[in-house]
């Protein structure tokens, strides 16, 4: 099956790309990764009929609860984006349900795929590079930046048996592998070959700037893709 893989929509609906992909390529999945900062963006992506698997992001647990937030990305204030929640009940209780873990569409989902091989969807990852434990905080806000956050992040993913984690939040598309003595590799190029003995952690950029994947699961292949009218930004 393929997956289209966004994240980071930051207010720019993705909606049209996503028709474009189901109808062209074959999309079976629609996987949609957090900061969709306006509810109209999440109302669209909600509506569109195909399976899907939705987080959130950090900008989304900022706005609904008014904790307030400075990017230079933001087209309103911090008071503005609370309101546009407020006023949109249905999608702020969606987000307020996917932070307290109610609901499917938790911090961090994790499906079986491939002979039993698992795969992790979060915005950001699976630990708080200060704390061996997975919280709230570690799925929506903790970035790679580190190379001790990368490894702790490998080392939860032996742990559960994840072969792959999908992430967006860092500014950037890149994809890092881990072989099987334990040392990082850099797989570079547009389009990526997945080896079963190996474990993935793929950041899928931000689609304010174009950014997108599509992951290919009988293929075993991750391609990463670019509206054309966003600046795309690779490998930060």
């Amino acid at each position: 099956m393929k997956y289209l893989i966004v994240s980071d929509m930051h207010g720019e609906s993705p909606v049209d790309c996503i028709q474009r992909e189901i109808k062209e390529n074959g999309i079976g999945k629609l996987v949609c990764l957090g900061d969709y900062d306006t509810p109209e963006v999440l109302r669209e992506i909600r509506k569109i009929r195909i399976p899907k698997i939705l987080t959130v992001g950090n900008h989304d647990l900022h706005y609904v609860y008014e904790l307030g937030i400075s990017s230079p990305i933001m087209k309103l204030s911090a008071p503005d984006y609370a309101d546009l929640w407020n006023n949109n009940p249905q999608e702020k209780e969606f987000i307020e349900d996917a932070i307290a873990g109610r609901k499917k569409n938790a911090g961090l989902i994790v499906e079986a795929n491939q002979g039993g091989r698992k795969i992790a969807y979060a915005h950001a990852s699976l630990v708080d590079a200060g704390s061996p434990d997975s919280d709230v905080y570690g799925y929506v806000w903790q970035r790679l930046y580190t190379e001790e956050a990368v490894v702790m992040n490998f080392a939860k993913m032996i742990q559960e048996n994840y072969w792959i984690l999908f992430r967006g939040h860092d500014m950037g598309t890149s994809a890092l592998a881990l072989n099987k003595d334990k040392k990082i590799e850099y797989p570079n190029g547009e389009k990526i070959m997945l080896e079963p003995e190996k474990r993935y952690i793929i950041t899928t950029g931000e689609f304010y700037y174009g950014n997108y994947v599509v992951f290919d699961s009988k293929e075993k292949t991750i391609e990463f893709k670019n509206t054309g009218t966003g600046n795309p930004i690779r490998g930060i």
